[in-house]
C-alpha cells in the first residue's frame, strides 16, 4: 500500500526537498530577544502536572503553527510554536515544527538546536532524525548523514524518506550497491516514489543483469500501480517461470489473457452513451490507462551497473508469451470461435502450420459464418502445399463474403474446383465471376 503522510507529517515531509542554494530561501526575518518567550527547561515540567484543558489549548497552537507552516509564514509559525510551548513546555512536535520553519527558512545551525529539544522531549521521533540527516548531507557532512538517517529508519521502519535519502548519499559516496539496497528498500515500502513505467523500465534493467528477485518486485509494483499495463504482466510471467515459480508464472499468463479478451470484447454501452459517458467526465476521458500522468517523484539514484548498461527499450509481448496468454484463454473460453482464430492466427506466425490449422478449424466448428475463418485457413493449407485443401477452403470464404475477392479470382478459383471434380463449387464460382 502507497506511504501516505499524516497531516502533522506535513511540516517535515518536505524537508528532504531542500535545494543546495539557500539564496531563494524565504529567509526568517530577525526577531528583538524580548519577543521571544523564555522557555523553562524541559525537566521542569512533568506532563502529568498540565490540565486536558492545557493539552488541548497546546494543541491548537500547534494546529495553527501547522497553517502558517503551509503558508510558508514561518514568523508566525515559530511564535505558535512558542505559544503552545508555554502552556505544554515538553510538547515535541511543538518543537519539530518550529524547527522544520527553521530549517526551509535557511537557519540551519539554529534548526539543529531545536530539533535537539524536541529529542530532549521525546526520543523516539523519526522525522526529527530524518531532517537532521538531511541538514547534515546539504552541508555535504556524509557521516553524521548516514547515522541519523539510519537512526530515523530504526525508530520507524516503514517510513521510505529515510531510506530514499541515504540512497542519494551512498550514491554522492559512489558506494552503489548500498544505495541500491536503500533505494529498493524505499520503493518497497512506498512504490508510487516511481511511475509505472519507471518500474518496468527498472525491472528490464534488473533482469538484464541477472537480479530476479528485485526485478520481480518491480513488476509487481508496477502491475500494483498500473492493473492494465498488460506488458508487465508478461515480463513479470517470465521472471517468475525463470526463478521456478511455474504456478505463480501461470497465475499471470491467465490474468494476461484474460485482460486480453476483455480488451476485444463489446463494450456494454452504445456508442451515444459512450459520448455522452464521455461528455459528462472530460477528465476521466482524457486521463485514463497508460496515459495517465506519472505522480511528481524526486531524482532517484541509479546504480553503478545501469550506468554502464544499455537502456532497453520498452518490452513487447514475444510471440512465445502471447501463445501462453492464448492457449490459457482457450482453456477458460472452449467456445469462443474468435480466441481459437486468433491463436491460430499466433501458430501461423510462429509457422507452426499444423498447429495453425487446427485451430482454424476448430474456430470454424465454432462459428462457420465468419469468412475470415475460412480463408485464414485456405493460406495456411497453401503454406504446405496442399492446395486442394486451400481452394475448398477459399471457397467457403468467397461463399459467405463474395466481395473479399475480385471476380478474376472467382473465376481462377472456379477453374480449380474444376479440375478436383468439384462440379458444382465450380459453376458456383465460375457463374459469380460474371456477376
Amino acid at each position: 500500500m502507497p506511504h501516505q503522510t499524516s497531516t502533522n507529517d506535513s511540516a517535515s515531509s518536505e524537508l528532504i526537498h531542500l535545494t543546495t542554494d539557500d539564496s531563494s530561501s524565504i529567509k526568517l526575518e530577525s526577531q528583538p530577544s524580548e519577543r521571544f518567550v523564555i522557555l523553562p527547561r524541559v525537566n521542569q515540567t512533568a506532563e502529568n502536572s498540565l490540565s486536558p484543558e492545557q493539552i488541548s489549548a497546546a494543541e491548537v497552537y500547534v494546529g495553527q503553527a501547522l497553517l502558517y507552516f503551509e503558508q510558508e509564514q514561518w514568523a508566525k509559525s515559530i511564535a505558535a510554536c512558542q505559544e503552545a510551548l508555554r502552556v505544554y513546555p515538553k510538547m515535541g512536535v511543538a518543537y519539530k515544527v518550529w524547527g522544520n520553519c527553521l530549517q526551509r527558512s535557511g537557519n540551519s545551525a539554529e534548526a539543529i538546536g531545536i530539533y535537539a529539544k524536541a529529542l530532549e522531549s521525546k526520543a523516539d521521533m523519526a522525522d526529527i532524525y530524518c531532517n537532521l540527516g538531511s541538514i547534515y548531507a546539504k552541508q555535504r557532512k556524509w557521516q553524521q548523514a548516514i547515522k541519523h538517517y539510519q537512526q530515523s529508519s530504526i525508530i520507524n521502519p516503514e517510513n521510505a524518506t529515510p531510506y530514499r535519502n541515504l540512497a542519494r548519499v551512498w550514491d554522492e559516496l559512489k558506494d552503489y550497491n548500498k544505495s541500491a539496497d536503500c533505494f529498493f528498500r524505499a520503493i518497497a515500502i512506498q512504490p508510487d516514489l516511481l511511475s509505472s513505467q519507471n518500474h518496468f523500465d527498472l525491472a528490464n534493467n534488473l533482469l538484464a543483469e541477472g537480479n530476479l528477485e528485485q526485478a520481480i518486485a518491480c513488476y509487481k509494483n508496477c502491475i500494483d500501480l498500473d492493473p492494465n499495463f498488460l506488458n508487465a504482466y508478461a515480463r513479470l510471467a517470465d521472471a517468475l517461470e525463470q526463478d521456478g515459480q511455474k504456478d505463480l508464472a501461470l497465475s499471470y499468463y491467465k490474468k494476461l489473457a484474460q485482460l486480453q479478451t476483455e480488451a476485444k470484447l463489446p463494450s456494454s454501452q452504445s456508442k451515444s452513451s459512450q459520448q455522452i459517458s464521455a461528455l459528462l467526465n472530460p477528465s476521466a476521458a482524457q486521463v485514463s490507462g497508460s496515459d495517465r500522468p506519472n505522480p511528481q517523484v524526486a531524482s532517484l539514484p541509479q546504480s553503478q551497473a545501469s550506468h554502464n548498461q544499455p537502456q532497453l527499450q520498452p518490452a513487447k509481448i514475444t510471440i512465445e508469451n502471447k501463445l501462453k496468454a492464448y492457449q490459457q484463454a482457450a482453456v477458460q473460453q472452449p467456445n469462443s470461435a474468435s480466441i481459437r482464430f486468433e491463436l491460430g492466427q499466433l501458430y501461423f506466425e510462429d509457422r507452426q502450420w499444423q498447429k495453425a490449422i487446427t485451430c482454424y478449424q476448430q474456430a470454424i466448428q465454432l462459428n462457420p459464418q465468419v469468412a475470415q475463418y475460412h480463408l485464414h485457413l485456405g493460406r495456411v493449407w497453401s503454406q504446405i502445399n496442399n492446395h486442394d485443401q486451400a481452394n475448398l477452403a477459399y471457397y467457403e470464404g468467397f461463399s459467405l463474403k463474395p466481395e473479399e475477392a475480385s471476380g478474376k479470382s472467382h473465376y481462377l478459383l472456379g477453374e480449380k474446383l474444376l479440375q478436383q471434380n468439384c462440379g458444382e463449387k465450380a459453376i458456383d464460382l465460375l457463374s459469380s465471376s460474371h456477376q
